[in-house]
């Protein structure tokens, strides 16, 4: 196991494995999602609201093949110590939930 850190205010996860400078994907389009999901959180100043990561995640989700392979994400509101768990792309079942301090 092997920590990653940031210097930004924010963590992304595409699929895709950074480690020793090298980036070892899946193949399918992990780091154009990466770069789409970086550019939205930089250019709102590094915050979503919860509803707009879920919009977000929609967007960069695959679908490869006519299956849908977003089965689950959790969406962490680390000011709020809360946080959304968003599943099958069904914003009708988003599940809230808060951490305890």
């Amino acid at each position: 196991m092997k920590i990653t850190e940031t210097d930004d205010n924010f963590q992304i996860a595409s699929n895709f494995i950074p480690y020793n400078g090298l980036n070892i994907g899946e193949g399918f389009t992990e780091f154009e999602r990466y770069d789409r999901v970086r550019e939205v959180i930089e250019s709102s100043g590094g915050i979503l609201n919860e509803m707009q990561a879920v919009e977000l995640l929609e967007e960069v989700g695959i679908v490869y093949d006519n299956e849908d392979r977003l089965q689950w994400t959790v969406i962490y509101n680390l000011s709020t110590l809360g946080g959304v768990i968003f599943a099958n792309r069904n914003r009708e079942n988003l599940i809230t939930f808060r951490l305890i301090p």
